[in-house]
């Protein structure tokens, strides 16, 4: 998983479009190799990792085609260590896998929005749709989170909470665009 780490911290490091393009392709290319390890048909996770690499391979290529991608970017070299990742779990893979993955799509939507031409903005926006799309699959075979907390311990409650008897949105009550209406609830 050392792979998944360090491209996590490169996309953690970069600053500008052009970087976290750079990060965010060499992200894809590193998720290849992690996601193909897992890809045993006797595991319950196997269409979920297949698909993945799918996406992973369409970010790839979606953010290989934005203009401000750097032409040396260091994913786009053959790396010394192509070799085969260690094998782990596939609940372990899919876990920092689907926290890459959330952490792409943080980023090249921050680019998305950063980046001066439209082509770059469709690239980063289609990266990030990619990504959101591994993040959905794995975060699911990562496993459910615990709806109640162990017993003896309390879950606190939340300070403001969606009361349903109001509108869900300002068309339903007849007002103008606004914030949501919120009522306070002590907290336990």
């Amino acid at each position: 998983m050392d792979r998944i780490d360090a491209a996590r911290a490169r996309l953690n490091q970069a600053t500008d479009v052009p970087g976290i393009l750079g990060a965010a392709y060499e992200a894809f290319e590193d998720m290849l190799p992690v996601i193909r390890s897992q890809q045993d048909p006797a595991v319950g996770a196997f269409v979920a990792f297949v698909m993945s690499a799918a996406f992973a391979a369409n970010g790839r290529d979606a953010v290989a085609a934005a203009p401000s991608l750097p032409p040396t970017a260091p994913g786009t070299a053959p790396r010394a260590d192509d070799d085969q990742p260690d094998a782990v779990p596939a609940l372990e893979a899919a876990t920092a896998l689907s926290k890459l993955s959330g952490l792409l799509v943080c980023r090249l939507t921050d680019a998305a929005f950063w980046a001066r031409t439209s082509a770059d903005k469709e690239a980063c926006a289609e990266g990030a749709r990619q990504a959101s799309r591994i993040w959905v699959l794995l975060r699911e075979t990562a496993g459910p989170r615990p709806a109640e907390p162990p017993s003896g311990t309390s879950r606190p409650r939340p300070a403001h909470t969606w009361t349903k008897s109001q509108p869900r949105s300002p068309a339903d009550a007849g007002q103008p665009p606004g914030p949501p209406n919120w009522r306070s609830s002590p907290a336990a």
